[in-house]
């Protein structure tokens, strides 16, 4: 228990300077030597001031007046040595950011390129994000876990610029592996329904029709953000060349918007071409929690520990004084 004694208003001890300076200016004013005493004469000195008589009658005035002040400040200062309960309440929110690490994401119809892009646009988001939990999760050739669900968003923030395609074991664009993981992270947690947000350019050629059956039966709400254009651009390498196929040909990945839209309109999700502003994020910011359209209370009661303020003892104390 004194270990963890301590005050939860400490600044309240400089209250105690006025006590002292007080004590100290009454202890000068009841000497005999006092500059009173040198100006008065001295058979004037009993009728006037007529301090021996008051100091005789109430010798203990002024140490009750000092533990009084001592008591009050104290109390004031909030005395603590133990926690109680107390609810707490967060919202029942959970959401899984996916970020697409692809090599096509090296492409250059955005400047610098999708990239870069992409990871500001993904720090954006992390900092609007400011209630329930968030996930981080990457994909090229598979799907990798990074963080799972937590509170703390700052966690995921810190992942994000080391993020980069050459970084990833197995190459591709298996979106469908991705959003199975955001599944399965979901439901490990507790949260049979929430958000999947993808910062994408697109998935593997010939996975269109499973995705879409994944999401025939998906619990989850979908949103997408695309990187790139339909016409494409260039790749650029993290050596400054250009990427080639087999053939020695120039690879140009185009986007599929359409299809990217149909995905999160079968979720009832937002579908959005990164902006240079912040309106794609809040778009999908701004969606109400799950758990608000299925009339369920949003709010998650948790239980928090509060010190709690002893100060109630001391003011019994002081009343008799």
């Amino acid at each position: 228990m004194f270990a963890d004694f301590h005050f939860m208003r400490p600044e309240w001890f400089w209250a105690l300077i006025p006590a002292l300076m007080l004590l100290v200016l009454l202890a000068l004013l009841r000497k005999d030597s006092s500059p009173w005493h040198q100006l008065i004469a001295p058979h004037l000195q009993q009728v006037i001031l007529g301090g021996q008589r008051l100091i005789k009658k109430q010798p203990l005035a002024l140490p009750l007046l000092l533990l009084t002040w001592l008591l009050a400040v104290t109390a004031l200062a909030g005395p603590s040595w133990q926690k109680i309960p107390q609810p707490a309440y967060a919202l029942k929110r959970a959401t899984v950011l996916v970020l697409d690490m692809s090599m096509s994401i090296r492409a250059t119809d955005m400047t610098p390129d999708r990239l870069t892009q992409l990871r500001f646009k993904a720090l954006d988001f992390t900092e609007q994000l400011t209630e329930g939990e968030l996930a981080l999760v990457t994909f090229a050739g598979d799907a990798f876990v990074l963080s799972p669900l937590t509170p703390d968003h700052n966690n995921v923030r810190l992942l994000i610029p080391d993020l980069r395609p050459e970084v990833m074991p197995v190459q591709g664009s298996n979106l469908l592996a991705a959003l199975q993981q955001a599944d399965q992270l979901l439901r490990q947690a507790g949260y049979p329904k929430g958000d999947v947000v993808v910062f994408t350019d697109g998935f593997n050629n010939g996975s269109h029709n499973q995705i879409m059956d994944l999401l025939n039966n998906w619990p989850h709400r979908l949103s997408i953000i695309a990187f790139g254009t339909e016409q494409g651009a260039p790749v650029r390498l993290e050596n400054g060349e250009l990427m080639k196929n087999t053939q020695g040909a120039v690879v140009m990945p185009r986007v599929p918007l359409q299809q990217l839209a149909q995905f999160t309109r079968r979720s009832e999700g937002v579908f959005s071409s990164a902006t240079i502003g912040d309106q794609d994020l809040e778009q999908i910011v701004k969606l109400p929690p799950l758990s608000e359209l299925n009339n369920s209370d949003p709010l998650q009661k948790m239980e928090g520990d509060q010190w709690q303020d002893s100060a109630i003892y001391l003011v019994w104390l002081l009343l008799p004084l």
